[in-house]
């Protein structure tokens, strides 16, 4: 009796950071009023690690409330 699995089609996962791609699109824009700071850039970080370089090099502490979309 065929098995039905070997008509299955290939599959593989991806493992990389690279294999992974975000686009974040913001629920509003911006309003130019208080104290956020919006930031695009393309990276290869996790988002806490992103995080916590943006907090260093901007002198900033990552104990507050910093927030990301998605």
């Amino acid at each position: 009796m065929p098995n039905p699995d070997d008509n299955l089609p290939a599959v593989s996962f991806k493992e990389r950071p690279e294999d992974f791609v975000v686009d974040e699109v913001p629920a509003y824009e911006p309003s130019g009023e208080g104290d956020h700071l919006y930031v695009t850039f393309r990276s290869l970080l996790t988002t806490d690690e992103a995080v916590r370089r943006l907090a260093r090099a901007s002198l900033a502490s990552t104990r507050g409330t910093p927030a990301w979309p998605g």
